[in-house]
This record gives structure tokens, sequence and C-alpha cells, in this order.
């Protein structure tokens, strides 16, 4: 059957990146290896933060944090609106369909208004010849007018804020009921109408893929096109595309083929004139222009230490950033000193996630006080030195009723986009409070007594009625993981399980590494002593493929657990996890566990044996050659105990393992 036969006579159209590429918007990976070439990084480097599970939005919001506009006013968003860039075929193949009454729905998830500047070459112009809809409160209007519609999913480039809500929401995984109802009315069935699907890959898993894969609803037929200029088009049914996304339940095509040819064909089959207007720019072209100078401003130049320990941050690698923020302090440029907040903040969440308890509440208390200091220096109150003698006696709850009079007072400066003395007060005030978070996260990690029911439940009532104070989610979610520690030592574990189930999924889909790296563990303890064996295994499997700092700690916490309750159950999971090829490549602590389970082995061999044996033939390593031949010397002095005591049987067999520990090293 030719392609553009099952082309119907209405369509609908969701459209990705991929449609704008020919006008010279650059796609996530190159604008990333472009990005991070020019903060200093090496291409092996490069090529690893790449291959992360973390959203390309993630990143772009990182990096837009440390300098929103420069000297030369280009922010890093405005490429995705600069006069140069023109429509392509693509953008004027939609809007002829949309002015022949083809397509009635347009929705796209780009932030360019390339869409709309095709509109109006076409002669359409808003709110007369189609609505454009872009916020979350008018995706209820979608379907409900007699005009085209163009629905900007993510926002649009010539609404800034727009911009900046989806970064917050994409990079903090917010939840988002608005995109679902969107999503919803995009695949509803409406008589014989098809959903094309042009230039977008599903690589949306905060937003638009869940809520694809949720949907219960009664489907249109869906044609999506995958770009393949290399081979012969074809044709194939829809789940042998989608399968690993879960979207089986829904029906149609998958056409794999060269998209302009496809673009070209749609054209003679709807009898419409083609227009193929020449590239104005390309992607290196504006990349240049737009992005490449915010890397060589003054901002970026002084800061690039901190940019990079947040980038490594990003992806797992603690003790890296606490390396390059070590440096940033012994030998600090002006730039550097006066971002001292931010570093002390960024190591003690680093500490943190390394387990170093101690040393992290130290910092997040050096924080504060550097905040406080800052905050009561230019509003001149005397209350700084007070709330600071709090701190430092550990009466936190004191520190929160106290702070909380003062922003009471101070309630209208607490917004994001005031500037000055509010925008100060707004700062400081998440900085504070996501400090007292972190505080709360490791005294629970690291006493069995403490209880901070109280102090936690006044932090949550905070942030419900502040909630410009957790404009990440990264403080509530920190409480609940701190939360859930506290149902751990009072044996509720089912209350556990869900906190730290919502933290983990949470983070997981964000490509939070710091926050999932941290709750994991913890999740799995939960599922431990529920006896849910089967989610232990879901979940490491779920979790932690390619995320090595991840699989380092919760493989670590698992071993542990079952050591301590001698349960060999969770050890054969444990042996089954840590031989997965995935988890073979970098298991980065497997002399200390393996010295767990050779100390634990000393006491009852026999319990131990086949485990013992099963990891050593599958992770021997260089790394645990050491630990071998110390375990092979305390074995031959056990030998000779044992044959100075007449128990030859037990000898003997002392002496196999200790050729054979000699053997695996």
């Amino acid at each position: 059957m030719p392609i553009c036969d099952i082309l119907p006579e209405k369509l609908k159209v969701l459209c990705g990146a991929g449609i704008s590429f020919n006008s010279g918007i650059p796609l996530a990976n190159y604008f990333l290896k472009q990005a991070f070439t020019e903060i200093g990084f090496d291409e092996a480097v490069i090529n690893d933060l790449i291959s992360r599970n973390v959203p390309f939005e993630s990143w772009l919001k990182l990096l837009i944090s440390y300098n929103s506009y420069l000297d030369n006013h280009r922010h890093i968003l405005d490429m995705f609106s600069a006069d140069s860039l023109q429509p392509n075929t693509n953008h004027f193949l939609i809007a002829r369909l949309v002015k022949a009454g083809i397509i009635s729905e347009v929705y796209t998830v780009n932030f360019d208004l390339l869409l709309e500047k095709a509109f109006e070459h076409e002669g359409m112009a808003k709110n007369i010849d189609y609505e454009i809809i872009y916020t979350d409160a008018d995706f209820n209007k979608i379907g409900h007018s007699n005009l085209p519609q163009l629905i900007k999913l993510h926002g649009t480039a010539d609404d800034y804020k727009s911009m900046a809500i989806t970064l917050d929401k994409v990079a903090n995984d917010a939840n988002c009921s608005a995109m679902s109802i969107a999503i919803t009315k995009m695949m509803r069935k409406n008589g014989s109408e098809k959903l094309l699907i042009l230039g977008y890959s599903f690589s949306d898993h905060f937003d638009i893929t869940p809520a694809i894969e949720q949907g219960s609803f009664d489907h249109c037929e869906i044609i999506h096109v995958t770009h393949d200029s290399d081979n012969p088009a074809t044709m194939q049914p829809l789940p042998e595309l989608w399968p690993k996304k879960k979207h089986n339940q829904y029906y149609g095509h998958n056409i794999v083929m060269d998209t302009d040819k496809f673009i070209e064909a749609v054209y003679k089959y709807y009898s419409i004139p083609d227009i193929s207007p020449e590239l104005s720019i390309k992607p290196d072209e504006l990349f240049s222009q737009y992005v490449g100078p915010m890397f060589k401003s003054s901002v970026y130049l002084s800061n690039d230490r901190l940019i990079k320990a947040e980038i490594f941050a990003k992806i797992g690698d603690f003790d890296e950033s606490n390396k390059i923020l070590h440096d940033a302090v012994a030998q600090p440029t002006i730039e550097e000193s006066m971002m001292i907040k931010s570093q002390i903040s960024r190591k003690a969440k680093n500490l943190a996630c390394l387990g170093r308890w101690d040393e992290a509440i130290s910092h997040f208390k050096e924080d504060i006080r550097f905040r406080l200091i800052e905050l009561f220096s230019y509003v001149g109150c005397k209350d700084g030195l007070s709330l600071s003698l709090l701190i430092e006696n550990d009466n936190y709850t004191h520190f929160v009723d106290e702070y909380v009079c003062i922003i009471n007072e101070k309630k209208d400066f607490l917004a994001e986009d005031y500037v000055g003395i509010e925008g100060l007060w707004w700062d400081n005030s998440v900085g504070i409070f996501g400090a007292i978070s972190g505080i709360c996260d490791c005294l629970t990690e690291i006493s069995s007594s403490i209880n901070l029911d109280e102090i936690i439940t006044k932090l949550l009532s905070v942030l419900k009625t502040y909630p410009s104070l957790n404009p990440n989610n990264e403080l509530l979610l920190c409480l609940l993981n701190a939360q859930g520690i506290n149902y751990l030592k009072c044996e509720k574990y089912d209350k556990a399980k869900i906190a730290f189930e919502t933290n983990c999924s949470v983070a997981h889909k964000a490509g939070d590494i710091e926050r999932l790296s941290g709750t994991l563990p913890n999740l799995l303890n939960a599922y431990y002593f529920l006896h849910e064996y089967s989610n232990i295994e879901e979940s490491i499997s779920r979790y932690i493929t390619g995320q090595y700092v991840i699989i380092d700690k919760a493989i670590s916490s698992i071993i542990r657990t079952s050591i301590i309750y001698n349960d060999t159950i969770l050890l054969n999971l444990c042996a089954k996890i840590i031989t997965k090829s995935d988890v073979q490549k970098r298991l980065e602590k497997q002399n200390d566990n393996f010295m767990l389970l050779a100390k634990k082995w000393l006491e009852n061999p026999q319990s131990y044996h086949d485990f013992l044996l099963r990891y050593l033939r599958d992770l021997a390593t260089p790394k645990i050659a050491t630990s071998l031949r110390e375990l092979a010397t305390i074995m031959d002095q056990i030998h000779d105990i044992q044959i100075k005591e007449k128990k030859y049987e037990e000898a003997n067999r002392t002496k196999e393992y200790a050729a054979l520990f000699l053997s695996y090293s």
C-alpha cells in the first residue's frame, strides 16, 4: 500500500524539534555537545554527560541559572525567537493544511515561533484565522472553538515566563494535570480524523509520554513518521516502534523514511503547492550568536568551576564535584568569593549524598549563617544573631517558628521575579529552608532515636502556606525522604514506602541522580521490611541502568541489609542483581562490599559460601585483589590454629578457601 494512502481527509498534528532543525534550531544533543565544549569538558566527559538519563530541559535550566541576561542582553532562550529564524517546508505544509481545513489542531512541544510565521506568510492572522493556546489554564479550551488551534504544550518564545515555567516543571518533574487534559484531547477519537506525528521522539518522560501511556480514552488512529534517510521507506504497525514505551494499546502506522521525502509526498497527496525556502541560518551559527556569548561572559568565565561542580553533581559524581569546590575555595576568584553561598550549599548536598552526614550538617549550618548575615545586613534587622544561635544549638523547631514570624511580615517579598531587597528575601529564604530540610534528612540518617515529626510537619506547613519557597520541589522531596526514614524507624513501613516511591519516581523521570541516589536505598529497605523482594529487584532494574553512583549505593545498601539480618533470600537476590552486565561495569565499591561479605563469611562460612563464590567468579577484579590477599593471609592463620587444635577437617577446608582467594587475586 502506498504510504500516503493511509492519510485521511482530516488530521491533527503533533510535532517536535525535528521539524525546526532545517530552520537552524539545533537538536538537543548537538546543543549540549556545543555547550559542554564551551564550558571546557573533553570529549570523553561530554559523551558521558550526554549519555546520562537527564532531560534536556533540566540541563538547560542549570545552564541558565548562572546567568539570566548577559552584558549584551542575549539570553539563551532568545535563540528560539531570533528574527533570523525562518519557517521551512515542514512549517509551511502544516500552515497550508490548516488553511485548507484539513488540520484542525496543531500540537507542538517547540518554543519557537516558526509555525506562527508560516501562518502569517499564508495570510492567517492570530485570533482571527486561528487561536494559540500555551498555558495550563487554557488547555481546557482545546476543541472548543470554531477556529483552528495551535497548542504549544511547553510554552512559547514570545512569553518568556511560559518557557521558564516549563523549564521548572521539566527540570523538577512538577506534576501537571493540565498536560493530561491536553494529551487526552489530542489523542481522542473524532470520526475518521487521524493524528500525524512529525519530528517527535517521545523523549518527554516527565509529562507527555506518561500522559500518553496512562491514557484509557477511546483514541484516534496514529501515523508516526520516523526519520531514516539511509534505507528504503517502510511502513510497520505502530507497536513495532512503541513496545518499550508501553503504548501497545494504541493502533496506527509507523512510517520509517526520509522525512523530507514524506513531506514532499504529503504536498502532492493533498494537491498543495510545495514551498521549500532556503535556510537563512545554520544550527552552529545560531548557537554562536545566542548561546556562545553566554559562555564567554564574565559571569561564566569567573564561575566556571562552580558550574562544573553543579554539572558533576547532577550526574551523581559528588566526589568530583567536591574536588572542584575545594579548588575554588582554596584559590577563589573575586566572583567565586561572592558566590560562597552556592559553594557551601552545593558541598553540603554532595556530602549528604555521599553519606557523610555530620559534615553535611556542618555545611548546611554554615550555609544558613551566611544567608542570615546577608539577609539581615541588608534590611538592618537585629534578629540575625539570635537566629544563628538557635542553629548553633540545634534548636531547629524554634528557629523555624521564629523565621516564619519574620517572613509573615515580609510575605509580599517572597516571589522569584522580584529584584533587590525583595528578591534577596526570596532567594535566601528558599536557601534557608532548603538547608533546614537537608539537616532533617541527615539527622534521620545518623540517629536511631531522634524523632523529627514536629519539625518536618512545621516545614511542610510552611511550604503549603508559601509555595514560592519550594520553586523546584527540592524542599518538599527532601522532607518526604526524611519523613520516610522517620516512618522506617517507627516501623510504619507502608507509609515509608509511599514516601520513598514518590521521591524515586519523580527523581527518575526528572533525571535527578542526586535525589535518586539518596532515596533508592531507603526504598529498598522499606521493601525488605515488607518482604516485597520482587519490588526490590524491579526497582533496581528500573532505576539504576547506566547510573553508576546509584548502583553503588543501592547494591551496598541491600548487601548490608542481607548481612545484618542474615537473609538468604536477599543474598540470592543480591547475587542475581550484581551479576547483571550493567552493574558489573562500574560497581565502584566492590572492595567495601566484598570485605563486608568476607567478614560475615568468617563468622559463618557455610551460609555465605555459594554467594561468595558467585561474587568472586563474576566480579573479581584488580580492585578487590588486595582484600583477597589479606583474606587469604587470615585463612592461613586460622588454618594453623585449627591444626594445633587438631581440627583437621576444618583446617583442610580453610586451606582450600585460602587457595581460592589467592587464585582470584
